[in-house]
């Protein structure tokens, strides 16, 4: 039963892409390469954030803790704080005059108001997360007061 939680997780490393470095977001090395972050509060269509600078992005993922993420079933009545969406610039490939200037998104992760969980979502698959206390605390509390 546990290799049938783990086996979205191991697709979505698997379709991650390119990886080059170290990455600082562990095992979920797109996370890092992202360009922008919008922060969309629920019931909002707008982000009330847009985080761009490289440092704002690896601490947001620092704060994150992905080291103590694991598979999880979602408690019934969760309250949802808001969204985080990843985007970065499509990669420019040989035959490719330019890249072009629109954003792709990597991913959106909803996060829940006291409660430590989050669903990611990317390619069309969604994985929920237990997240550490701390991380859950000061994800919702900085980001959506």
């Amino acid at each position: 039963m546990r290799l049938f939680r783990l086996l979205p997780l191991m697709l979505f490393l698997l379709l991650c892409g390119c990886q080059g470095g170290d990455s600082a977001a562990g095992s979920l090395p797109d996370l890092d390469k992202a360009q922008e972050v919008r922060v969309i509060p629920a019931g909002e269509t707008a982000p009330t954030q847009v985080l761009t600078e490289k440092s704002q992005i690896e601490a947001l993922i620092l704060a994150m803790d992905l080291d103590h993420w694991s598979t999880a079933d979602l408690p019934q009545g969760l309250r949802p704080a808001g969204t985080l969406s990843f985007t970065q610039q499509p990669t420019q490939t040989v035959w490719q005059k330019e890249a072009g200037d629109e954003l792709r998104e990597l991913c959106q992760i909803q996060l829940y108001q006291d409660a430590p969980y989050l669903t990611l979502t990317t390619l069309g698959l969604s994985l929920d997360v237990a997240i550490s206390e701390q991380a859950a605390q000061e994800l919702t509390h900085n980001l959506f007061p």
